[in-house]
């Protein structure tokens, strides 16, 4: 809506955020949590609590919240409109409808069913393409795989990373994903083929991959560098160094 600001001080558990209202100058009670993105433009704030209850907050309800029941701890959430799409550590990732306040769908990778609480196979990232008709997700399984929406079939699966990617990446045209992981690589795939098209070798685990410069680059931060490469020959372009203080 353009009329609230976030302020947020502290971390942790001692992290405190308000909703600050710019047109009446009125400041929301304190909330404990952590911001994370936004949903149909208003600030969302996710506050994960040890009783097992996710927080959803929004200026229109800055007083309460949504709950979002989970057996695990926030590992990554994603928007569109008025779903959200959260993955947490107990293998599974919810399509959660905020205006109902229920789960419309739950999926997860491979036989998470069978796999232990903070076990194998937790989603560690999720993504919705432009359109909001495909989900994309990384697994501990080492898989990343593409899902349609809001069916939640799985319609792709990539092979070739050697340990657990960490996030993944729509291009903008929807043809091609970038992935990141902890085997010091990222990987760009090919969407029709589910091939990878340039593998990325790096020093250190890759934290992030996207892409960049309408999709003619791709950039990685790896340790303390972040790494620009050529999208069209995979080749490193420039690396940024920034030493540890």
């Amino acid at each position: 809506t353009g009329t609230h600001v976030i302020a947020k001080s502290g971390s942790g558990s001692q992290s405190e955020i308000r909703l600050l209202n710019i047109n009446e100058g009125s400041i929301g009670d304190v909330i404990r949590g952590q911001y994370l993105g936004k949903a149909d433009g208003e600030p969302i704030i996710i506050e994960e609590f040890n009783s097992g209850r996710i927080y959803i907050y929004s200026p229109s309800s800055p007083s309460g919240g949504i709950g979002v029941p989970t057996q695990g701890s926030l590992i990554d959430i994603d928007f569109k409109g008025d779903k959200a799409l959260i993955s947490t550590t107990e293998g599974l990732t919810r399509l959660w409808n905020i205006g109902t306040d229920e789960t419309s769908k739950v999926f997860g990778h491979s036989d998470y069913t069978k796999s232990p609480f903070h076990g194998k196979y937790m989603i560690r990232d999720v993504q919705m393409n432009i359109d909001g008709n495909i989900v994309a997700t990384v697994g501990d399984d080492n898989l990343v795989k593409l899902w349609s929406y809001p069916e939640f079939s799985e319609i792709g699966t990539f092979i070739g990373h050697q340990d657990e990617p960490h996030t993944v990446r729509f291009s903008s045209d929807e043809k091609y994903i970038v992935s990141s992981s902890y085997d010091k690589t990222n990987i760009l795939w090919e969407v029709k083929t589910q091939r990878p098209i340039h593998i990325m070798r790096h020093e250190e685990s890759v934290g992030l991959a996207e892409f960049i410069n309408n999709d003619k680059n791709i950039m990685t931060i790896s340790g303390h560098d972040v790494i620009i490469w050529s999208s069209h020959s995979g080749k490193q372009i420039r690396t940024m160094h920034f030493a540890s203080t």
